[in-house]
Order: structure tokens, then C-alpha cells, then sequence
């Protein structure tokens, strides 16, 4: 196995990325004691430091393989606490890409596009929660809720029970 040299070590902003966090609070752990760091020297500037790639590797939250097609099967980061949606920490780790065609979660936009149902419509349904959206600067909207949303009953003119998806669907106006 090839021995590990400085060059392989990360700066401290690379380290920053990688853990998705701010350098100061990669500083922090440092003063901590909870990454190792030496002094890289650069010609003509002062040395940089670097980190250990081991110690971020394990800093890096675990991973763990979601099952089933509402999950996409991909790969995704446990959420660090309880407040933490899985939505919120699919978006944060940029995992929006799924093995079936096209992406899980789309922008107002996308989904309109996609649905035919106006972006008005959309966010009503996302006040109402018949379909899951998350807010990530703008409101993305899971596409697997999309696809399976149905209209409340017959009667019910307010939510458009004859909308444009149950044109989709293959129903009629």
C-alpha cells in the first residue's frame, strides 16, 4: 500500500466541503483535538495547513442504503437529530437523482410541468399535505407523492376533483 504524503491531506476548506460544515467549525474540532493537522508547505506562501483524511472520514455521518422505490434505492445520510427531515437531508447531501427515469423531488415548475396542474394548485396541496414537499429555497416536491396523489371526492370542487392530473391519469373531465 502506497504511504500517505501531505499532498494527500486536505485543506482545511476542502475539509469543510467534504463534511458540508464551515472552516471555522472544522478550526473548532481541530482545537479540539478531533482532527489531526500538519503544516504544508507551499513555495513562495506560508505553509497551509492540511487535515488527516482518515479523521474527516470519521466525522462523515453514516450512511445506510434506503429501501423500496419511495426512497429512489439510493444511497442517503442518516439525519444527524429528530428535527431533521429525510427530505431535508436528501436536499442537503444533493441525492436527488433516482435509478428510474427523471429526478424524486421537483421544483413548482418542474411539477407543473410535469402534472399539468397549475403551481397555484400545487402549493395549495402542499398547505392542505396531500403531497410531500420540502422547502430547499424554493419548495421541491417529491415526485413518487405526486404521481400517486388523488383528488378528495366527487363533490369536492374547491381541490379540483376533475383536474388536469385525472386527465393524465387517463380519466375525463
Amino acid at each position: 500500500m502506497a504511504e500517505m504524503t501531505l499532498m494527500d491531506w486536505l485543506t482545511i476548506a476542502e475539509a469543510a466541503k467534504r463534511l458540508e460544515t464551515s472552516e471555522r467549525t472544522i478550526e473548532r474540532r481541530i482545537a479540539a483535538g478531533d482532527i489531526e493537522t500538519r503544516p504544508r508547505r507551499r513555495e513562495g506562501k506560508r505553509p497551509e495547513t492540511v487535515c488527516y483524511p482518515r479523521d474527516i472520514a470519521k466525522l462523515m455521518p453514516p450512511l445506510h442504503i434506503a429501501g423500496g422505490e419511495e426512497a429512489c434505492g439510493e444511497i442517503m445520510p442518516v439525519p444527524r437529530s429528530g428535527l431533521e427531515t429525510i427530505g431535508g437531508a436528501l436536499a442537503r447531501w444533493g441525492i436527488l437523482s433516482s435509478r428510474r427515469s427523471g429526478k424524486c423531488w421537483l421544483t413548482l415548475t418542474e411539477a407543473s410541468e410535469t402534472s399539468g396542474l397549475s403551481v397555484r394548485f400545487l402549493r395549495r396541496l402542499i398547505r392542505s399535505g396531500q403531497i410531500l414537499a420540502v422547502r430547499d429555497r424554493a419548495w421541491k416536491i417529491d415526485r413518487m407523492s405526486l404521481e400517486t396523489w388523488q383528488p378528495r371526492g366527487e363533490g369536492d370542487s374547491r381541490d379540483n376533483a376533475a383536474g388536469p392530473l385525472a386527465l393524465l391519469a387517463g380519466g375525463e373531465a
